[in-house]
């Protein structure tokens, strides 16, 4: 109970601003996996697997057994990289690329970036990939909410959506407007925080704050109001331009054409992306990752490939009328009370009567109806009504039991998703909403969800499933390796206990004593990379040394560039 109310948010009720710990969430978030994955399996049970692979001396690759999850698709900047007030210049961390690289190899078929950065990948750009150090091939990039892909195999950028010739061009003058903008005095600073500006397939992006609020709010409103004037300068009518305003960046994208009902979003990324590289999303189990409202769109694509579209419109129907209750509440007392109806014919025209309805009717006039409903209803009539009644009760029973049998089979399609949502204290207080969305869909669908405080919670508790599933860290070259190291762990941790030691959670997960030997591996690893760095705790020698050996981890091997 405690990990559910844990994983549900719980902790954006606590005024004081404190969180549970790391661990806690970690513990959370593998509870949301496992229950995902159906194996249902206790961290004792996978370490369990792991030391019979081991003793067999066989890997969990050598052993065949399926992966857990057929995809993991995620946003990045907010999810599983943290924010930087400068986007070119938020290059991913080594020990997060190893850990996620680790979670990739050993827990997923398909693991896909889904961001609304541009890609990058061509000559002279700068984009995701050129922000990402994790080995080539472990992950699919995309960019641009989905529209576009790297190709792993072609080593090219592919578009996954199409985009129509006069939309292509109306971005483009659009971009160089808005540059020409950006020379102006006052202006230039703007293409230096934030997002900067960003030209992506089917959209522009142009910052007018970073995360740290680097310029004024009236500085910042007087800017985004020049770049509204060039969008309507281009689009006057303001029916070919849309443009969000999320804060610290504008996003300007064509408005979607006749008979489509939104424009492009993460959703229809997911969607397109499903098409060209066949990912099974359909089959699962998934996890999906996400920190914004844009990316609960990929919630909802995952839902619509595992559930069908009819279910999920059902149960959108069902949220829109939690949100939009009748504005009347007292239109049910301005109701007639007496529903019972009696079919009256009168001068070859029918029309229903209700008793409450006629009290200035006068006897004789009463009779007179009475005659002719008489004269016009025969018995036979009578019983084909209710024959014909009957009939449309049964159906509606049937309708009624075939609707509350296939969403039952949706919601146990849908309990093989995992939906992890990162939501701190101040972005909860920015968007309300938000957690309240991302459970709403979990809780109708029957996916499995958790919503934690900050990205590197996202990834250890990433990092502690793969190493349970991968029976070894992403720094243990073996498995037998990790058997030995780990059984030599416990053997100190035994000896630590009987001399009084205080155990202390260690960078990995696993326990370590007050002189740790994981100090001594750190700064083992440090003069073995030839690094002469002063540190004044053994905190900062285990993290400097867990940069350096997730740096060698992810520089050895023949994808090195």
């Amino acid at each position: 109970e405690e990990e559910h109310e844990l994983s549900a948010g719980a902790y954006l009720k606590n005024k004081s601003g404190r969180v549970p710990s790391w661990e806690a969430f970690s513990e959370a978030v593998n509870a949301v996996l496992r229950a995902a994955a159906g194996h249902g399996e206790s961290a004792g049970a996978l370490a369990g697997a792991f030391k019979e692979r081991a003793a067999q001396k066989i890997t969990r690759e050598d052993s065949k057994e399926p992966r857990p999850f057929k995809n993991l698709i995620t946003d990045r900047d907010g999810t599983v990289n943290n924010y930087c007030d400068r986007y070119s210049s938020s290059v991913q961390s080594a020990y997060n690329a190893a850990w996620l690289s680790h979670f990739a190899r050993h827990c997923t078929e398909n693991a896909v970036f889904v961001t609304a950065a541009p890609l990058g990948g061509r000559p002279s750009a700068e984009g995701l990939m050129e922000l990402c150090v994790a080995p080539r091939g472990e992950f699919t990039y995309t960019g641009s909410k989905g529209r576009e892909y790297f190709d792993l195999i072609t080593q090219r950028v592919l578009e996954a959506a199409d985009l129509p010739q006069e939309q292509r061009e109306l971005v483009d003058e659009l971009h160089r407007r808005i540059l020409a903008l950006c020379s102006k005095p006052g202006n230039m600073k703007f293409l230096g925080i934030g997002s900067g500006l960003q030209k992506k397939f089917g959209e522009v992006t142009m910052a007018r704050n970073d995360p740290a609020c680097s310029v004024s709010e009236p500085e910042s409103r007087r800017f985004m109001a020049a770049v509204r004037r060039v969008k309507e300068e281009l689009d006057p009518d303001g029916t070919m331009l849309d443009l969000h305003d999320t804060g610290t960046d504008m996003e300007l994208f064509p408005r979607a054409a006749a008979g489509v009902s939104q424009s492009f979003d993460k959703g229809s990324g997911v969607l397109g992306l499903e098409e060209k590289l066949k990912l099974g999303i359909s089959m699962g189990p998934n996890i999906v990752c996400g920190d914004t409202g844009s990316d609960l769109a990929m919630v909802v694509a995952a839902l619509k490939l595992m559930c069908g579209e009819d279910m999920v419109k059902v149960w959108k129907d069902r949220m829109k009328k939690e949100d939009t209750p009748d504005d009347d509440p007292n239109l049910e007392e301005m109701a007639p009370r007496n529903t019972s109806k009696t079919a009256v014919f009168f001068e070859g025209e029918q029309f229903v009567a209700h008793a409450s309805e006629m009290p200035g009717q006068s006897s004789q006039s009463l009779g007179m109806a009475s005659t002719y409903s008489e004269a016009r209803n025969s018995e036979a009539s009578e019983a084909v009504e209710d024959a014909e009644f009957e009939r449309k009760m049964r159906e509606a029973e049937e309708a009624e039991r075939r609707a509350k049998e296939e969403e039952a089979e949706a919601r146990e399609a849908a309990s093989g998703l995992a939906v992890l949502f990162v939501v701190s204290l101040k972005e909860n207080e920015k968007s309300p909403n938000l957690v309240k969305d991302v459970r709403r869909w979990c809780e109708y669908s029957g996916a499995h969800c958790a919503i934690v405080p900050s990205p590197d919670v996202l990834i250890a508790g990433l990092r502690r499933y793969a190493n349970q599933i991968a029976g070894r860290s992403v720094i243990e070259p073996t498995a037998q390796a990790g058997v030995e190291e780990e059984d030599g762990e416990q053997k100190q941790d035994e000896e630590g206990a009987a001399e009084g030691d205080v155990e202390q959670p260690g960078l990995d997960g696993q326990a370590c004593n007050g002189d740790s030997k994981e100090n001594g591996q750190e700064q083992q690893a440090v003069e073995a990379a030839g690094v002469e760095i002063e540190v004044e705790t053994a905190g900062e020698a285990m993290i400097l040394g867990m940069e350096l050996q997730a740096l060698q981890s992810i520089t050895t091997g023949p994808n090195v560039e």
